[in-house]
């Protein structure tokens, strides 16, 4: 089921890091000593960067190191949401697994600079697949981790401005495994499930401890 596309046009989000973003447009990118593709270097250095902090402080400081870098992440992420929701034009009565759809797509196609296929089954459930992700060569499976805190941070802002309803969110494939794309889906949590992704999230902290200690 495909996603009203005319929704799409109407519904528009703010633009994170608007500044930076608008002198890059404006003072950089027409130089033509500057090749644009530099920058997906350097994002693949940060996030290379971000990860082996990671890694580096859950090795040194244990569950507590890992809870402070994952609290620090989900902070970048809840202001990368509230930067993508100020001003944001959304129509009134978008079903909410269509609103869950745009956010993804913002997320996904901006923050994340992938290319993405979205989809809707209901009004109760949606998804995406990730055709293409700018870190599918540099990062292993167990390296995605980082990206949930990022994802968390902006779900529990979007959540608490916007008013959602609670949507479960989980992978079904990542192309670091060797799957052909990303698949997540979305549904709406009824009152006895629990919250999948950070549920998700607890599940490989608790395994990241175990290798440590048993590397130790």
């Amino acid at each position: 089921m495909s996603r009203e596309e005319d929704t799409r046009k109407r519904a528009k989000f703010g633009t994170a890091y608007k500044t930076a973003v608008e002198r890059l447009r404006r003072d950089v990118l027409s130089r033509p000593d500057f090749d644009p593709a530099v920058l997906f270097q350097w994002g693949e250095m940060m996030s290379l960067g971000v990860l082996q902090m990671l890694k580096d402080v859950e090795e040194r400081f244990g569950e507590d190191g890992q809870k402070v870098c994952g609290e620090a992440i989900r902070k970048v992420g809840r202001e990368a949401a509230r930067q993508m929701l100020d001003g944001a034009q959304i129509p009134p009565g978008i079903p909410q697994a269509e609103l869950m759809s745009l956010i993804a797509t913002y997320v996904n196609t901006i923050l994340w600079a992938s290319v993405e296929d979205p989809w809707i089954v209901s009004e109760d459930e949606c998804g995406f697949d990730i055709i293409w992700c700018p870190l599918q060569d540099i990062y292993k499976p167990f390296d995605c981790r980082v990206q949930r805190y990022f994802v968390q941070g902006i779900l529990d802002h979007c959540r608490e401005e916007l008013g959602l309803d609670d949507f479960n969110i989980a992978f079904e494939s990542i192309i670091p495994a060797g799957a052909p794309t990303c698949k997540f889906r979305m549904w709406r949590k009824n009152p006895a499930e629990e919250d999948t992704w950070p549920a998700y999230t607890r599940k490989l902290e608790e395994k990241s401890l175990r290798r440590l200690d048993k590397k130790k």
